[in-house]
């Protein structure tokens, strides 16, 4: 029988302790995921869903990133320009349910950059390199590629359909 009290003791003593160890890792998951740093490539988006449904959305800097809110709980956060910003979200009462820094970055993948001296040419090679819009990019190449790209948007208007749905029918 003493040896059942013994072993009973050591079990329920190792597994509190085990649900302390548990407890203290999700606090850190917690914690660490609400301070964590939101990355979006620049002309990208990610949705994030929030604890409660938003009041107020705050931007720090609208030019870097900005915010659609959907289906009540749901903010997808867009990367407009390269930088750093922040986005604190209230609800209707005013108690704060997100704040989390933004970190909008180059989209690496299958990027190519070309630097001469007459500055940076930016493309993407998905299997083809082509042009790209990129703030940074060599005056010359950049209205080249916008008259290009607004060519295509126009012939497209034309047609009566465009694929970004922002066309008019």
């Amino acid at each position: 029988m003493k040896q059942d009290a013994n072993f009973a003791r050591s079990t329920l003593a190792g597994l509190g302790l085990f649900g302390c160890l548990a407890l203290a890792s999700l606090a850190t998951a917690t914690s660490a995921n609400a301070g964590a740093d939101v990355k979006i490539p620049v002309d990208q988006a990610r949705v994030v869903e929030l604890a409660a449904e938003p009041g107020t959305v705050i931007v720090g800097n609208p030019t870097i990133a900005d915010v659609t809110l959907r289906n009540g709980n749901l903010m997808i956060i867009q990367g407009k320009a390269y930088g750093e910003t922040n986005i604190i979200v209230l609800t209707t009462d005013g108690e704060q349910i997100a704040n989390m820094d933004v970190v909008v970055q180059a989209r690496n993948k299958n990027a190519l950059w070309i630097y001469s001296s007459q500055g940076r040419k930016s493309f993407r090679c998905s299997p083809f390199c082509e042009g790209e819009l990129n703030t940074g990019d060599n005056a010359e190449f950049f209205t080249s590629i916008t008259t290009q790209n607004q060519g295509k948007l126009s012939a497209a208007k034309k047609s009566g359909s465009t694929s970004s749905g922002g066309g008019e029918q």
